[in-house]
């Protein structure tokens, strides 16, 4: 199995460059690696596919080859979502914060807890061990900390 010397970590953004990056590198990585099940999402029309990507509360963080833009690895950040009890699940960041809907309140009172999911990392067999999906995580995980901020 071949290690991959080079790679870069993008979020891939909801601009017609991200959308063109996603229907023509993401969507076959997603469709070869993961999903619901392949004969469902073989299905989705590119509108489909682009729903996701400008899903204001998703983002997705991919590792690509930077000569070939071939997807490596990929992850998906959702949130922030309204979470009244902290989740004790590890795939959870959680975050005390001030949401749109807290901006009437007094800066005393407490602020409103907010959960972030990280969801289907994945990374190509030939890929793996080289602390790419890692990387993944930690560009999730300080997207939802910043948020926080």
């Amino acid at each position: 199995m071949s290690k991959l010397a080079e790679w870069t970590v993008e979020l891939v953004s909801a601009n017609e460059g991200g959308c063109r990056f996603y229907l023509d590198h993401y969507k076959p990585f997603r469709l070869a690696a993961f999903g619901s099940t392949f004969a469902r999402e073989i299905n989705f029309t590119d509108d489909d596919w682009l729903s996701r990507i400008r899903n204001p509360l998703s983002k997705t963080p991919v590792a690509v080859c930077p000569h070939d833009k071939r997807v490596l690895s990929a992850t998906s950040l959702i949130g922030p979502l309204p979470n009244a009890i902290p989740a004790s699940d590890p795939s959870y960041a959680v975050s005390e914060m001030r949401s749109d809907s807290d901006q009437h309140k007094n800066p005393q009172d407490e602020a409103s807890p907010v959960s972030f999911q990280i969801a289907g990392v994945y990374t190509i067999p030939e890929a793996r061990d080289q602390g790419i999906a890692k990387a993944l995580v930690k560009i999730a995980t300080e997207q939802a900390t910043d948020f926080a901020k």
